[in-house]
């Protein structure tokens, strides 16, 4: 790979802007000041269902408790990324080459197409604040209101509630 052009980095450099303002408005704005880069062309010849996988990306689907549940999907697509935080679409599943089904699971080979982030230390699902942390060594924001500190899965505490929040433990 050569030296990058002047205006590829007049982009980038806007893209990474302190300052919000001085910043694309949106992921859309940043992938549409990319597309002359980019090599290979930035949509398909044909609409397929694709997904993002960014655990991060705002157009995930979140529980209203604030859990992430699944990655967005784009059905019938010929985007190359995602609209929302600009992470490249996937359509095929690396293992086979089969295409998305809506399922967790590959359903030609099994294999995972996403996977939904837990705690190490309890197992419970993760909201956007916990998905940062080590939660090997220090279990999530659950995972301290319900247990005493230091307790892992391997001890049993009876739940506080059953309804204090959507997420099973």
């Amino acid at each position: 790979m050569g030296p990058l052009s002047v205006e590829l980095r007049e982009v980038v450099k806007r893209g990474l802007e302190d300052d919000r303002e001085a910043r694309f408005p949106s992921a859309a704005a940043f992938q549409d000041a990319l597309r002359p880069f980019i090599s290979g062309g930035t949509s398909l010849n044909s609409a397929t269902t694709a997904l993002c996988t960014n655990t991060k990306c705002p157009g995930a689907d979140w529980t209203e408790d604030g859990y992430y549940s699944g990655p967005s999907i784009y059905a019938e697509s010929t985007e190359l990324f995602c609209g929302r935080c600009g992470a490249r679409l996937k359509r095929q599943c690396a293992n086979c080459g089969a295409s998305f089904r809506h399922s967790q699971f590959c359903g030609s080979c099994g294999d995972k197409w996403y996977g939904i982030p837990t705690c190490d230390t309890c197992g419970s699902w993760l909201q956007a604040k916990d998905m940062e942390t080590d939660t090997k060594a220090d279990c999530c924001t659950k995972g301290h209101r319900k247990r005493p500190h230091g307790i892992t899965r391997e001890v049993s505490v009876p739940d506080a509630s059953p309804s204090d929040d959507d997420i099973p433990f």
